[in-house]
């Protein structure tokens, strides 16, 4: 079963599901509360964390979960969970971690534990990318820093014949990144279902010379030179920024163009603007020395663990562990190493797929918990990787500051973790959106006045928080907004939502924390009963005096519990009355 299945039948179906009836609240896209301060400290978590704790020791005794069977006599696995708060300590930087070491391995699994992360790669190497040379190049074809595409681009010009020949030219970094340049999935020799060295020929297949049969990539990594020599010839799949196609040569060749831009190898990247930084030592592009800590189910050879890839390392070749990733997965959630406003534009999606619930990402694989038009929309980031008998799995939540990783080994070839994943997200993910909704109704509900005016906000089971009383001078202010906009006072739904507009407390000003107010009419059927909620058309308005109606600014102290609320269309300055 899918993660995005079960992620969407526990949150959509335990927390947002609601009695069907005429109004339906229309939030605006992200959070509908603040994301959660201190996880580790919430009981629901913890109760949570305990469930799936017993649930993963029962399927460890019986391979079976309520989320499909698992392999535990075959899988190695270590699993963390982290989150976007500071790591309470360095060489434990996550919440939870769970270990199971199948039988016939010798190295007990722990969360310094090094694993093969496969295709998780890539989000390192994206990462390393945006560090050292921003997203300024992502528009930027890919012939103006690798040489050689240039070349091709000049000997074999797509305008020819755009069927045969890739154009190069029309190429983008970005589109390399998302895996929409319409590229290979790989180099000659390294495709997982190459098939040049299996005795075809008796099924009808032709028989191939030397020349058909690849030089490098299966007993040998291929060199720059070789790779260029044998890729330039593979056909397009599409053109540039049609459709997603995954290809793991994309980002080796992202890699050459950053090594161009930057002046550095890879290897000097990785290390020196993560692995460094971040504390993150065992993660590499070679295996370590000190083997004590590696685990290999098999021996070095058939089990992948000493294939060296080469070029083709920032797509699939590097080493790592829980605890490095659980660094990576709060960096990016806290943007420790990129600007927030460089995270905002990463953490997106750039294409849809021919699912509606996926889309991709850079390089993610984005789910959303949207089954129908009236569920509540969370994109979970995700990353799955496979190298030899190595499988990882990266999941991020940004709208609520948590994600996990997930990496594993078998004994005879890749476990699935899919069933892992979907164990996770349905003890953890409802536990993660109660807590959101229980601390935003201790931080930011309550009674708030100032004169002759007042405000009261409250949280209860449908998406935000209600503005269920609202007086300025004396008057009812509500009454006032259900007439500008024309609807009845007892049917004007005002639900505030968050957004990432704050400041933080400092000598003794307290910080700013800015919602907006959707408007809904609750006579009326949202969207006259068309699949669409557009309350984001409506943002940042009617406005009153040059400010919008749908502003709330809360005032918070250094714990995040509201000292006051401004509603500055009204002029309305309110402080705590309980």
């Amino acid at each position: 079963m899918l993660f995005h299945n079960i992620f969407i039948q526990s949150v959509a179906s335990l927390i947002f599901l609601r009695l069907t009836t005429a109004f339906t609240v229309c939030p605006l896209l992200g959070p509908d509360w603040p994301a959660p301060r201190s996880i580790h400290s919430s009981e629901a978590v913890r109760a949570a964390l305990k469930n799936l704790t017993n649930e993963l020791d029962l399927g460890m005794k019986t391979g079976q979960t309520d989320n499909g069977p698992i392999h535990p006599n075959t899988t190695t696995l270590s699993i963390a969970l982290f989150t976007a708060d500071d790591p309470s300590n360095s060489s434990q930087p996550f919440i939870w971690d769970y270990h199971h070491t199948a039988s016939s391995v010798k190295t007990e699994a722990k969360s310094d534990s090094v694993y093969r992360i496969g295709d998780l790669s890539q989000v390192v190497t994206v990462l390393a990318f945006l560090i050292e040379a921003g997203d300024c190049h992502w528009h930027e074809p890919v012939t103006k820093y690798v040489p050689e595409l240039k070349k091709a681009a000049q000997e074999l010009p797509a305008e020819s014949d755009p069927t045969s020949y890739v154009d190069w030219d029309n190429v983008r970094l970005g589109e390399l990144a998302t895996h929409m340049a319409g590229i290979g999935r790989d180099s000659v020799g390294m495709s997982a279902v190459t098939l040049e060295d299996l005795p075809l020929e008796g099924y009808g297949f032709p028989l191939l010379n030397n020349t058909g049969k690849p030089d490098c990539g299966v007993d040998k990594p291929c060199s720059r030179t070789e790779f260029f020599s044998n890729f330039k010839h593979r056909a397009p799949v599409f053109l540039p920024s049609s459709t997603p196609i995954y290809s793991n040569a994309a980002f080796q060749i992202l890699g050459y163009a950053l090594e161009n831009i930057s002046g550095k190898t890879f290897e000097r990247l990785l290390e020196t603007k993560i692995s460094q930084p971040l504390g993150m030592s065992s993660t590499t592009l070679h295996a370590l020395s000190d083997s004590s800590h590696s685990i290999v189910p098999s021996n070095a050879s058939t089990s992948g663990w000493s294939t060296q890839l080469g070029d083709v390392t920032p797509a699939l070749g590097l080493y790592s562990t829980v605890s490095d990733l659980s660094r990576l997965g709060h960096s990016i959630l806290s943007s420790s190493l990129l600007t927030p406003s460089q995270t905002r534009r990463w953490l997106r999606p750039y294409s849809a797929t021919s699912n509606v619930v996926n889309s991709v990402g850079m390089p993610f694989e984005i789910y959303n918990s949207a089954q129908k038009t009236t569920d509540h929309v969370l994109d979970v980031y995700m990353k799955l990787g496979y190298q030899g008998i190595y499988s990882s799995y990266l999941g991020i939540v940004p709208s609520y500051g948590v994600g996990f990783a997930i990496l594993a080994a078998g004994t005879e070839e890749a476990p699935d973790l899919n069933a892992y994943a979907d164990i996770i997200a349905t003890n953890l993910l409802p536990a993660i959106v109660n807590t959101a909704a229980s601390q935003a109704a201790e931080n930011f509900s309550g009674t708030f006045k100032s004169r002759n005016s007042s405000l009261v906000v409250e949280v209860d089971s449908d998406p935000g928080m209600s503005v269920s009383k609202l007086t300025s001078n004396g008057a009812n202010a509500r009454a006032a907004y259900a007439k500008i906009l024309g609807f009845e006072e007892d049917a004007l739904s005002i639900r505030l939502f968050p957004t990432n507009l704050k400041t933080e407390p400092k000598e003794g000003r307290p910080g700013r924390f800015v919602f907006w107010a959707v408007f809904q009419d609750k006579n009326e059927l949202e969207d006259a009963g068309t699949p669409t909620c557009i309350s984001w058309m409506s943002v940042d308005s009617p406005t009153y005096g040059g400010k919008a109606l749908d502003e709330f600014v809360f005032l918070v102290d250094e714990d995040g519990s509201t000292m006051g609320i401004e509603v500055p269309a009204l002029q309305l300055k309110l402080d705590r009355a309980e």
